[in-house]
């Protein structure tokens, strides 16, 4: 898939991210609703490929509908959701880091949820994942980091990746535009080099 990729360091972590219109085409501005839900899957696929070997959680914002799903049978309610900034607006493909969860939701707090894999959020309806863009993070994580990672997001202060990955672990962020002049995006930080894990998704 021929899709630019910029890659840079941030402290100890590797990071990967691509900012386009769509999964298959250079950056033409994604037109309203023009096949959103279909990216959106084709990305929750590649988060699946990258995280199928890690304990996988999902930080995403709070709804009454997400709660009553089956596979959230055990939830923890986050202060920090994180954002990518991908529009004609406020800039194209700005990495925002965690920012607290009241800002981005009714509700004031984001949800924290374990999945056996990202797919399994193909079953959502889109509108549940913003509405402008959909956002939605994943943490690929090494077995036995559950209460590490509550904690990490119950911080008083903006949590930061850098500290806190592991080697053999991972975080991806996935931004989808909906409306006329919102783009996508596709962040990955890793502990390691994972270019060549990339290279057959892009």
């Amino acid at each position: 898939m021929a899709a630019q990729v910029k890659k840079y360091r941030e402290g100890n972590l590797f990071c990967y991210k691509l900012v386009s219109g769509a999964p298959e085409t250079p950056p033409p501005a994604a037109t309203p609703n023009d096949g959103a839900q279909q990216r959106l899957h084709t990305y929750l696929d590649w988060a699946s490929s990258l995280l199928e070997s890690h304990t996988t959680y999902c930080l995403l914002r709070y709804t009454p509908e997400l709660v009553a799903k089956p596979f959230m049978d055990k939830v923890t309610r986050a202060n920090w959701s994180y954002k990518v900034v991908a529009n004609d607006f406020a800039g194209l493909g700005i990495d925002k880091g965690f920012e607290p969860a009241a800002a981005e939701t009714d509700a004031g707090v984001s949800l924290l949820f374990r999945l056996s894999s990202p797919r399994q959020l193909k079953e959502l309806p889109e509108d549940m994942f913003g509405d402008f863009s959909s956002q939605v993070s994943f943490f690929g994580l090494q077995n036995g980091r559950e209460e590490s990672i509550t904690e990490f997001l119950s911080s008083g202060e903006s949590p930061q990746l850098s500290d806190w990955l592991q080697p053999a672990e991972m975080f991806i962020h996935v931004a989808v535009g909906k409306e006329q002049g919102y783009y996508d995006a596709f962040l990955v930080k890793a502990g390691t080099d994972i270019s060549r894990q990339l290279e057959p998704l892009y």
